[in-house]
C-alpha cells in the first residue's frame, strides 16, 4: 500500500472513530463490552462491562458539555438522570452501597426516554435510540453488566 492510500485510510479511521451516534452502538474493546452513545466532543456516554473482573466489573466515561468525567475517579464521576430521576454516579461500582442501586438504574435506562448526564452545575442530552435492543435485562445471563457477582 502505498503512503497516500495509507494516510487517507488513517484519516478515515480516525474520523469514524470520534464521530457523532445518535443511536446506542456496541463494541469489544481492552476485554470489556462497551455501549455508546452520543458525540465525543460536545455530550457523549460510554459504559464498559466485564462480569470476570471482580474489582471493576462496570465504567463509565461521559462527555458533558464538552468536559470529560470519569465513574473511577477521587473527584466524584458524573450522575445520570433517567427520565427525570437523577442517579448518583452509577457506574461506580465498587462498594457495596454503590453496586445495591445498580439494578434499578440498569432498568430504568433500558426503557429510557430521556437520558441526562451531569457534573459540575453541566449538564448534556444523551440519544436513548437503540439502548433497549443493544442491552440485556439486568438478571439475563447474556448482559455482561448484570452478573451482580461483585
Amino acid at each position: 500500500m502505498n503512503r497516500a492510500a495509507f494516510a487517507i485510510l488513517l484519516s478515515l479511521t480516525c474520523a469514524s472513530a470520534t464521530a457523532a451516534t445518535n443511536e446506542w452502538q456496541t463494541g469489544w474493546g481492552q476485554g470489556k463490552t462497551e455501549f455508546f452513545a452520543g458525540d465525543e466532543a460536545k455530550s457523549y456516554l460510554n459504559f464498559a462491562c466485564d462480569e470476570n473482573d471482580e474489582m471493576s466489573p462496570v465504567s463509565g466515561s461521559a462527555t458533558i458539555s464538552g468536559k470529560e468525567f470519569y465513574s473511577h475517579n477521587d473527584k466524584g464521576g458524573f450522575d445520570v438522570i433517567v427520565d427525570g430521576v437523577e442517579y448518583s454516579n452509577p457506574f461506580y461500582v465498587e462498594c457495596n452501597a454503590c453496586s445495591g442501586n445498580f439494578p434499578a438504574f440498569w432498568a430504568a435506562m433500558r426503557k429510557a426516554k430521556t437520558i441526562e448526564l451531569k457534573a459540575d452545575g453541566l449538564t448534556s442530552l444523551i440519544p436513548t435510540k437503540g439502548l433497549s435492543k443493544l442491552t440485556k435485562p439486568y438478571a439475563s445471563k447474556e448482559n455482561p453488566c448484570g452478573t451482580g457477582a461483585w
